[in-house]
């Protein structure tokens, strides 16, 4: 085998011990390696409910679009869903919140209160009173903790994302600005139709 075949991934050197399906030169490398590919697979862990959260919302978002009626619905059940989660550990949550979301930073009731806003306007959703209300008052909080997320995706801030509470692990990454933004649309949609609307 050419030394080019022999290229220590960590180092760059040319290894000489053979371990997952690479050359090493040294076993400080092969631990390195061992940390990397185990930090690697416990991000993408943490990525999954994320995921499949962007997947819902997306797969409910082109539902809606031939159903209208099933939004207010589908998005009650949503928000109720994230508003237990966060419940779960409302204090870790509360924590979690202010670290990043511009109004949370300067109150602790807001974060505190959040869950239960966003369980009370799932609520108002479902029961299809107050649509046109709900659904403002959801835009305006969406895009405010939107603003939050955008910042520290720039700033590239470490920090767990608390859209699913804190006991589901969820990093702060561009999947999270995209469940905001499918929210936020999903808000602007039913603010602007008059069908939800109960006279």
């Amino acid at each position: 085998m050419s030394s080019e075949n022999r290229i220590d991934p960590i180092c760059g050197m040319v290894g000489t011990i053979p371990a997952h399906g690479h050359y090493f030169c040294s076993e400080h490398c092969i631990e390195k390696y061992e940390q990397n590919d185990l930090s690697s697979r416990s991000s993408n862990r943490e990525k999954l409910p994320a995921i499949l959260l962007v997947g819902i919302l997306l797969i409910g978002g082109i539902f809606c679009i031939y159903n209208r009626e099933f939004m207010t619905y589908f998005m009650g059940i949503i928000l109720i869903g994230l508003s237990v989660l966060k419940l779960w550990d409302w204090k870790g949550f509360s924590n979690a919140f202010q670290t990043y979301d511009i109004i949370a930073k300067r109150s602790k009731l807001y974060s505190k209160a959040y869950p239960l806003l966003e369980m009370s306007i799932g609520i108002v959703l479902i029961s299809q009173m107050f649509t046109r209300f709900a659904a403002m008052i959801l835009a305006v909080v969406v895009f405010v903790s939107t603003v939050g997320v955008v910042q520290s995706i720039i700033t590239k801030n470490e920090i767990k994302c608390a859209c699913m509470g804190t006991k589901i692990k969820v990093p702060m990454t561009t999947l999270t600005l995209v469940e905001n933004t499918i929210m936020f649309l999903m808000a602007i949609s039913l603010l602007i139709s008059s069908p939800f609307v109960i006279q």
